[in-house]
């Protein structure tokens, strides 16, 4: 009886050892491959990013203290925030004479020819003193004068975006001159193309609201 105890305990073990090589050796799920893909590419992603963010920094250096251009960072896109009163004069859609060789337009085009696999969506925005429909053109028309500047630089139409927000989305009071300094500006979003399947060609993920 012990003997055959022994043999019967041998051979479980056996059958075990076997269904553990077995479900090791297996080829993955594919819901699990997916997944596992997935997170790759979202790290990789994530990367380019970490090195546009820190090309943007180098190229920006140059720049005085209050320029109040910044980078804001989210996990899956990255925005240059530009005052419109570095590029344009007040109340035009016309580019200063400086504007598009100056850091932040520059730095945003070297961005685009270094990293192919990005686009760039271009929202320009204005306070909200005056008229909203004027505000609106004013904002329509300053977008477009950015992307131009960028398609100049040798950056293919397909891959740029643009939209005028009028006074949308205020990051600052417009009660205060100061406040409205700051919602007067333009803002370039760098992101990846939208993978085959996940939305239009060429798409955003996600675009802002429309200006009311």
């Amino acid at each position: 009886m012990s003997v055959r105890r022994t043999t019967a305990r041998a051979a479980s073990l056996a059958a075990a050892v076997v269904a553990v090589l077995a479900a090791l050796l297996a080829p993955a799920h594919p819901a699990m491959a997916a997944s596992a893909a997935g997170k790759e590419q979202g790290s990789a992603a994530s990367r380019e990013l970490d090195r546009v963010q820190a090309l943007l920094l180098l190229r920006l250096a140059s720049l005085p203290d209050d320029s109040r251009t910044l980078i804001l960072r989210e996990p899956e896109s990255l925005t240059l925030r530009i005052p419109a009163r570095l590029l344009f004069e007040s109340d035009t859609a016309v580019l200063k004479a400086a504007a598009t060789p100056a850091a932040p337009l520059a730095a945003a085009g070297q961005v685009l020819k270094k990293y192919r696999k990005l686009q760039a969506r271009i929202v320009a925005y204005t306070d909200s003193i005056g008229d909203i429909t004027l505000n609106q053109s004013l904002s329509d028309q300053r977008a477009q004068a950015v992307c131009d500047a960028l398609s100049a630089q040798g950056i293919a139409a397909a891959r740029l975006q643009q939209q005028g927000a009028g006074s949308a989305d205020p990051i600052a009071s417009n009660a205060t001159p100061e406040g409205r300094v700051e919602n007067r500006r333009v803002e370039i979003e760098f992101q990846r193309a939208t993978p085959a399947g996940e939305g239009a060609p060429g798409s955003f993920r996600s675009a802002p609201a429309a200006a009311p």
